[in-house]
């Protein structure tokens, strides 16, 4: 299973189709459903925390950047284009 972690045994309710995708990816893939399932989590974990830390670098760079209107730059971009 998953090399280093704790692992705790629960009962969870799921819908049919879920359930029925869960053991399809686990019998493809030669795994438990438990860990495609703890795979699936983790890694939109993962996806949600990157996000925030990008964000956090985006807000650094807006606030030691030259303040820009947004709008009025795209009308501009969109006024080359059109000529």
């Amino acid at each position: 299973m998953m090399f280093g972690m704790q692992l705790i045994r629960t009962t969870i309710s799921l819908p049919v189709e879920l359930h029925e995708e869960l053991r399809r990816m686990a019998f493809l893939n030669r795994k438990s459903m438990g860990e495609v399932l703890t795979e699936k989590l983790l890694s939109k974990k993962y996806k949600v925390n990157q996000v925030k830390e990008d964000w956090k670098l985006f807000d650094a760079v807006s606030r030691r950047g030259k303040k820009v209107n947004l709008l009025t730059e795209l009308r501009k971009d969109r006024g080359r284009d059109d000529e």
